[in-house]
């Protein structure tokens, strides 16, 4: 005969339990509670015969989503904890916007900032601003130092001897 397979969909890992509501479908409706990169296994039989097959599935976060999670009452550039840190920054670095931080975006490493950069936030833009005044920023180019499926490790350099400022600006 032909081939009939019996399949079946799994989940192999993630950042949450996702919903697969045909798991015995080639195709069928994934339901995700999460943002992140999930991996998930398709195994066919058909007799003797094993087939398995994986594929790994990117879903994105928008700041709404993730206000809606959180119960946000306050704006992107409020600060809902009252830590210093305003809402879209606790969204791009997922903090918890009811719980103070103390938590810093740029870190200095061997004479270097360095920041991550979240690939599942697709609505926001990370920048790198110098200033010599704290007023007049300018954009930077920065070295991509490490990547993974969901995040960047980004690195930028001071220009030797004149006293600078350094940020990194947010936006959506």
């Amino acid at each position: 005969g032909g081939w009939s397979p019996g399949l079946v969909w799994t989940q192999i890992d993630g950042p949450a339990a996702a919903t697969i509501y045909a798991s015995a479908s080639e195709d069928t409706p994934v339901d995700f509670t999460l943002p992140g990169t999930y991996r998930f296994q398709l195994q066919g039989t058909d007799g003797g015969t094993v087939l398995v097959s994986e594929t790994l599935v990117a879903v994105d976060d928008t700041y709404a989503q993730w206000a809606l999670r959180n119960s946000l009452v306050t704006a992107p550039n409020e600060d809902e904890d009252g830590d210093g840190i305003e809402n879209l920054c606790e969204y791009a670095y997922d903090l918890d916007p009811k719980v103070r931080d103390s938590f810093s975006v740029l870190a200095l490493n061997n004479g270097a900032f360095e920041y991550t950069r979240y690939l599942r936030k697709s609505d926001i833009a990370y920048e790198i601003e110098e200033s010599t005044s704290l007023s007049g920023w300018s954009g930077v180019a920065n070295t991509l130092v490490s990547a993974t499926a969901d995040t960047e490790q980004h690195s930028y350099i001071l220009p030797e001897g004149v006293r600078w400022f350094v940020r990194l600006k947010i936006t959506r």
